[in-house]
């Protein structure tokens, strides 16, 4: 993929309810790839959490069989789940049970992968990086697969702000296999800065407090940003009435729900869509 990506993101950030079916130029192969490219394109930028959003909308759209790009798709969803939380987030309730019951033993080598990040152990995920790079290769995941080797420390990281309130930074070093207390240090200091971990380190006795989240969640930041995200929602749920009448007088619905299914509608076959 093309490093220059962020031309990509006005096209990716419109909020789309309608799909162009005229002149039989729509083929369901396209919604897939729409989602996985953006995927990619916001898992490239660091955007996890929208990257998660686009993998989610490919892996849940209605299926009657598994398409390649929906296999691709849920490999790098495992990885940037693993990226973002440290575990691979739950598939929303709606998701087909094909998606389910197929992607893991097409998909083992990342399975393993998820399930031994769980642990947060250092060493074994190293271990099965290194086992499996030439498949992380050959997929084209090896970029993302490469973050996780750096990510592992921080989630371990975290992990002990939940265990522990005061560590010395050797044993923060030991706990989760770093080189030193240099380095425990380096590691924290730009947690703190990119505000992954809230935590006070005292040089002289070279000791690290972890401390609870200082927002108080009273600020004229955060009320601006609750009151934006509350328009957008209110907006969202006018669009969706909106679409749920549209969808009551389709026609193609009445006769769904009377019984005749969509067999004669040639869009919900194309690649085993639904």
């Amino acid at each position: 993929m093309a490093k220059c990506l962020k031309p990509a993101l006005p096209f990716l950030e419109q909020e789309y309810s309608e799909l162009l079916t005229d002149g039989g130029q729509f083929d369901a192969r396209y919604v897939l790839l729409f989602y996985y490219y953006g995927g990619m394109v916001y898992a490239c930028l660091h955007k996890y959490l929208r990257a998660l959003l686009f993998l989610t909308v490919c892996l849940t759209t209605p299926t009657v069989a598994i398409s390649a790009i929906m296999v691709a798709a849920y490999k790098k969803f495992v990885l940037v789940s693993l990226l973002k939380f440290g575990k691979v987030i739950t598939l929303p309730k709606y998701c087909s049970h094909i998606v389910d019951r197929m992607m893991k033993p097409l998909c083992g080598s990342y399975n393993e992968l998820a399930k031994t990040y769980a642990g947060r152990k250092v060493g074994p995920v190293h271990e099965l990086i290194a086992k499996y790079s030439e498949v992380f290769q050959n997929d084209g995941n090896l970029g993302l697969v490469h973050r996780l080797r750096e990510t592992v420390y921080r989630h371990a990281m975290q992990r002990l702000t939940q265990t522990f309130m005061t560590l010395s930074l050797a044993d923060v070093s030991s706990r989760i296999n770093l080189s030193s207390a240099q380095e425990a240090e380096l590691y924290i200091r730009n947690m703190i800065e990119q505000e992954e971990v809230h935590a006070s380190l005292d040089q002289t006795a070279g000791m690290v407090s972890f401390s609870e989240s200082p927002e108080a969640y009273d600020s004229h930041d955060m009320a601006t940003y609750l009151q934006s995200q509350l328009q957008r929602c209110m907006a969202l749920e006018k669009k969706l009435r909106a679409l749920d009448e549209q969808m009551a007088l389709d026609p193609r619905y009445i006769t769904k729900t009377m019984g005749g299914g969509f067999d004669d509608d040639p869009i919900f076959h194309e690649e085993g869509v639904m």
